[in-house]
């Protein structure tokens, strides 16, 4: 018995073979919703409600110059490097003297998971810009919002680069993972007493819908059904003028 053929998985075994330049350009870059997060949130400012400074800050693209569609936008056309976030007061804190902990989000659809654009939490309340946004983590991706068995996906270090505002994005490879949940381990941060973060954004390669191929007998059934059409055609008598 021949069995039903997809193309779907021709397509997956072909995007394997492209070289890291071709699967950029077929990025999307996706935002998430924030399903846990035991690092709580505060305002390091004192100045103001801790609402201000909550995790589903780090979606909303308030202090990006430009926006995005999540689930369409091109990650390198949005190109996050070259993008600055400058919003202070649309970023995620966690409590003071918070010990290292995670945050985990749900992209919505499970997409293979190829790179994270962070940018720092451009704020400079201690004199010292960014010294509260997270320094050291890990990424984990899994098909499991519990992560159970999850393997660390990369572990970076974001840079702390001296601005108050106007931070652009870090972009990080992640090890190219299929799921639809992302755990970020903060481990440390950048010398103050808060982990922080400005926006996160993730690069996503989707799954292609599958395409089915119908199996030879269907195809055979479609040719005759065809030719009985032709058939009925040539005996239908002429109509006379």
């Amino acid at each position: 018995m021949i069995k039903r053929i997809t193309l779907t998985a021709v397509v997956l075994a072909a995007y394997v073979l492209l070289p890291a330049s071709a699967k950029a350009q077929t990025d999307v870059i996706r935002g998430a919703t924030v399903i846990r997060n035991d690092l709580g949130a505060s305002n390091p400012s004192g100045g103001g409600p801790a609402r201000l400074f909550q995790q589903d800050d780090l979606f909303d693209s308030n202090g990006l110059p430009t926006g995005y569609v999540s689930g369409a936008t091109l990650f390198d056309i949005f190109d996050p490097a070259n993008v600055v976030n400058g919003a202070s007061s649309n970023a995620w804190f966690s409590q003071n003297l918070a010990s290292p902990g995670f945050t985990d989000f749900d992209l919505g659809v499970s997409s293979t998971v190829t790179r994270l654009a962070f940018w720092d939490a451009p704020i400079d309340f201690f004199g010292d810009p960014n010294d509260n946004s997270t320094g050291d983590f890990n990424v984990y991706v899994s098909d499991d919002s519990s992560f159970t068995g999850a393997a660390i996906a990369g572990s970076f270090s974001l840079v702390n680069n001296g601005l108050s505002s106007g931070a652009p994005g870090q972009v990080f490879d992640i090890a190219d993972t299929l799921g639809q949940y992302v755990r970020i381990e903060h481990l440390t941060t950048q010398g103050g007493t808060f982990f922080g973060a400005g926006e996160l954004a993730f690069a996503t390669t989707d799954p292609p819908a599958p395409v089915v191929i119908p199996e030879p007998g269907a195809l055979a059934l479609l040719g005759l059904a065809g030719l009985g059409i032709g058939v009925r055609r040539k005996k239908r008598p002429a109509v006379l003028s």
